[in-house]
């Protein structure tokens, strides 16, 4: 009668004993269970992250090292060998050709002191 008793406990667990799931699959549960499916999506948020943010980056005027100047603006190191990758792509897709560092710096303004647009 023990030897019944012993395996009936051990097949009932307490509460407390059940073992859950991990926090990520437990997070995904509206998606599919598999590891492999969570994978994937995971890789496909990490690329749309990846490529918007670098995608947004370059989009624009050049990103890094801006010094301002009252409503001039220049870029001392795009001319340079050391220039951030995320100029050169800017160089690259706008056919651009910078200054050189010996040759001075190119000035650039959009508005004037007081805010307003150049005409």
């Amino acid at each position: 009668m023990t030897g019944q008793q012993a395996s009936g406990a051990e097949a009932k667990a307490p509460p407390s004993a059940v073992k859950r799931r991990p926090l990520p699959l437990r997070i995904f549960r509206l998606y599919p269970r598999s590891f492999s499916a969570l994978l994937v999506y995971a890789l496909l948020l990490a690329l749309a992250i990846g490529f918007g943010s670098s995608y947004w980056l370059v989009s624009g005027s050049f990103p890094v090292n801006e010094i301002r100047a009252g409503a001039w603006r220049y870029w001392p190191d795009i001319g340079s060998s050391t220039v951030d990758p995320y100029a050169r792509a800017i160089i690259a897709r706008d056919a651009f050709l910078p200054l050189a560092i010996g040759e001075g710096l190119e000035l650039t303004a959009i508005e004037d002191s007081s805010g307003q647009p150049l005409r």
